[in-house]
């Protein structure tokens, strides 16, 4: 039986409305899939932060007591090779207040002050020595913070780990050759933290960690 003609030309126009219908409907899903993914992006996970109390790292730290000793050994003996020194000079100055007036102390006093000047630049480089030696200590330990902080926090799944400024007031002092305000204003500017929660604290563990890495290695 033979289509009418009508019958074909509605068939037709349903096929016409259902393509474009249905392309209507791909781009639809399209912007909802894109807006999805866009949101996702705009909403990524919260970062898993830790924080520490560097101060008491630095305390509790083996390494830190280690560098201590050492450091005041120096200093000790430093302190008596000046004594020694000072000593010399000061026998020398009282056998050159008994000799005559005259072109032989005048000589003796010279090579006295010149003997001065050289314990004061010798005093000046054992200075030197003494801060070249606290530099080293807090270089290498704030060096082995930085590497066991890193390794705790990749076992433990933080991504960042932050130096706890938040304790502590704000102090002031009028000795200080900075007006009181600006002294504040500096400290304010200065901290990073203004709040952390206990529980992200980490302090302990990383000195666990760093003492027991002291003890294990070579």
């Amino acid at each position: 039986m033979a289509a009418k003609p009508g019958d074909v030309m509605m068939s037709n126009t349903r096929t016409r409305i259902f393509f474009p219908a249905a392309a209507l409907a791909l781009c639809v899903l399209a912007i909802i899939t894109y807006e999805t993914v866009a949101v996702r992006g705009l909403f990524a996970p919260p970062t898993a932060v830790a924080t520490i109390d560097i101060s008491k790292v630095i305390d509790k730290l083996n390494e830190q007591a280690e560098w201590e000793i050492q450091i005041s050994s120096l200093q000790a003996g430093i302190q008596e090779e000046a004594e020694t020194r000072q000593s010399r000079l000061i026998e020398r100055i009282q056998e050159v207040e008994k000799m005559e007036q005259g072109s032989e102390q005048d000589a003796a006093i010279d090579e006295l002050e010149l003997e001065r000047r050289r314990l004061e630049e010798w005093a000046r480089l054992k200075q030197m020595e003494v801060d070249r030696e606290r530099s080293l200590m807090w270089q290498s330990i704030y060096r082995n913070i930085k590497a066991e902080a890193a390794k705790l926090a990749k076992s433990e799944g933080y991504e960042l780990v932050l130096i706890d400024d938040s304790p502590g007031e704000l102090i002031a002092s009028r000795d200080a050759n900075m007006p009181i305000e600006q002294q504040i204003l500096t400290q304010i500017q200065a901290r990073r933290v203004i709040y952390a929660a206990n529980t992200i604290d980490i302090t302990e563990k990383l000195v666990i960690r760093m003492n027991n890495a002291r003890t294990t290695s070579p």
